[in-house]
């Protein structure tokens, strides 16, 4: 945050112009708030433009020049020979009345425009949840986020980002796609997982099959990491996704969201042992079998655009198979076929 003072009177200045922007706004608030003797100029400041704005409303309604203006118009219609008009003492008072009443009322229409546009970076911040119950929910976050939130899942976000980060918590599934700010990233925690991103779209499964956290890249640039590790981060990038386990606290390798090739992946009556080779070849992946016979064991399957994830869990469900992560490898284990 800037510590110049004279860049705070200017941006005083520029905000009871109107020529703030928003985010000057929001700025001058936590300046506000961080200091009383800040507080205090921003008073004394805002005393002396009620001063400036009632002289002017003054300027540009003098009773006395109206008064002239009224008994000169009454002179006029007394040499034109028409019928002279004298006004009575008590609509005199009334004028005068009336004229003290508008200048009141625009001093208090000037206050209440600047607390209207300046309550919004002053007030308390308060946690809102969002949750969709039995169909998908879409929302806006107060920076501009787009949010779509899958059936049963929930986020907890502030009612203003005012932190280094924009931090909320997701449970469940839900698809991003972040408002780029790269002085304030995106940050969603995910238990003890992290992802972080400045502007991009990506998809975020807290409970996806083996305890794990899935996230799904669809453009643009995504960091994942452990959040009591943040110097260990996973960078993932358009097309890419990873799952990291809950409690092993390792990082896995990134795999591809799509295979290297549209066409469909099939294999027919193939040994495990085979299709281990060719999914480490499309997915550039680390998948090991802990014993020779689980490479015998055969299978047939068909597969167009899956992530690595969802092949394995079909793996695992048709030859009952396990499947573990050790560091960047994917281990396969079982009894295995004969």
């Amino acid at each position: 945050m800037e510590t110049n003072p004279t860049y705070y009177n200017d941006l005083i200045n520029r905000y009871f112009s109107g020529d703030a922007t928003e985010k000057e706004a929001e700025e001058l608030a936590e300046w506000i708030k961080a200091d009383e003797n800040n507080r205090k100029a921003f008073d004394k400041e805002n005393k002396l433009f009620q001063l400036l704005n009632k002289s002017t409303i003054e300027r540009s309604v003098n009773i006395d020049d109206e008064w002239i203006k009224f008994k000169t118009a009454i002179s006029g219609s007394v040499n034109s020979g028409q019928e002279k008009y004298t006004l009575p003492p008590e609509q005199t008072s009334r004028k005068i009345w009336l004229v003290r009443a508008l200048r009141v009322a625009a001093v208090f229409v000037i206050l209440a425009i600047g607390s209207y546009f300046l309550y919004p970076y002053l007030g308390k911040v308060e946690n809102r949840i969002l949750t969709a119950s039995n169909e998908i929910k879409k929302a806006s976050l107060p920076d501009g986020t787009k949010v779509t939130l899958s059936p049963g899942s929930t986020i907890m976000y502030p009612s203003r980002f005012k932190e280094e980060k924009r931090k909320i918590k997701l449970e469940g599934e839900a698809y991003f796609e972040v408002r780029h700010d790269e002085s304030q990233p995106f940050l969603i925690a995910a238990g003890n997982i992290s992802v972080e991103v400045l502007g991009t779209s990506f998809y975020v499964n807290t409970n996806a099959p083996g305890n794990t956290v899935e996230v799904k890249v669809t453009t643009g640039k995504v960091a994942v990491y452990y959040s009591d590790k943040p110097e260990n981060k996973i960078i993932l990038t358009a097309g890419e996704n990873t799952s990291l386990s809950k409690t092993e606290n390792e990082l896995p390798a990134t795999e591809n969201m799509l295979p290297s090739v549209s066409e469909k992946i099939e294999f027919v009556d193939q040994p495990l042992s085979k299709i281990v080779t060719r999914l480490n070849n499309i997915y550039n992946a680390d998948i090991r079998l802990a014993s020779e016979n689980l490479g015998n064991c055969r299978m047939t399957a068909a597969f167009e655009n899956q992530s690595l994830a969802s092949v394995l869990n079909v793996i695992s469900s048709t030859l009952d198979v396990q499947i573990s992560r050790k560091g960047n490898s994917v281990i396969i284990s079982g009894e295995g076929c004969n």
